[in-house]
């Protein structure tokens, strides 16, 4: 194997960095919103009564849904960027709750702990400003036995006892497309690493080319 501990423990933390330096948030987005066990179009419910949900709000009964809004105003910094939303009113650590995003009065995408960001625009406009709204979902209850099959008489999603999720910080912001595509080339590889043979000349090469990019960029500068 061609790397050393301290190589390892170095390209590990690099790969970590990437990522989280994809997205650079601009703002917080300040949430309202109310929780219904019905069913709902959009349009049925901005009819509804809204109120501040703010961080670390709990809510979330079995079957039931949050709407949520919040308005988007875009700074002078977004001119000409690609301008993504990161929206998290129903956390539920580990995991990241399920939610569909309007912008304007149309569906822009879904947010889920495979799906992170949501684009609102791909060419930022100074003063832009977007209504936002997000239906998000809070859960059915724990599973017995990871989803059964399950003795008769059990009852497969129990009653929860508390309130099932959160409303965690949500912000839009600005998404490096270079830092994503680095981000995406530079996990492939280490994992690739990984799953070949560590004495071949293929992982001697991936792992200086690795260990090159560390050196070669500061991941600290603008």
């Amino acid at each position: 194997m061609s790397l050393t501990k301290e190589w390892l423990n170095r390209i590990t933390h690099w790969d970590n960095a990437l990522w989280q330096i994809c997205y650079e948030p601009l703002a917080a987005l300040e949430l309202s919103g109310f929780a219904t066990l019905k069913q709902l179009t959009a349009e049925q419910a901005v009819s509804h009564k809204f109120h501040p949900m703010p961080v670390g709000t709990a809510w979330g009964a079995k079957w039931q849904y949050g709407w949520f809004k919040t308005e988007v105003n875009l700074p002078e910094v977004a001119a000409g960027r690609r301008i993504v939303l990161f929206m998290n009113p129903a956390a539920k650590p580990p995991d990241d709750g399920e939610c569909l995003v309007w912008a304007n009065g149309k569906i822009i995408g879904s947010y889920g702990t495979a799906r992170r960001y949501v684009t609102l625009t791909t060419n930022g406009i100074t003063g832009a400003k977007y209504q936002i709204l997000v239906e998000a979902y809070a859960g059915h209850g724990p599973l017995v036995m990871g989803g059964g099959p399950i003795r008769y008489g059990q009852e497969s999603v129990p009653e929860v006892r508390k309130p099932q999720v959160v409303v965690d910080v949500s912000s839009f912001g600005i998404w490096r497309e270079q830092i994503y595509q680095l981000a995406l080339d530079f996990t492939t590889l280490f994992e690739l690493r990984n799953r070949l043979d560590p004495y071949s000349l293929r992982v001697a090469e991936i792992d200086q080319g690795l260990k090159d990019v560390t050196l070669l960029i500061d991941l600290e500068q603008p």
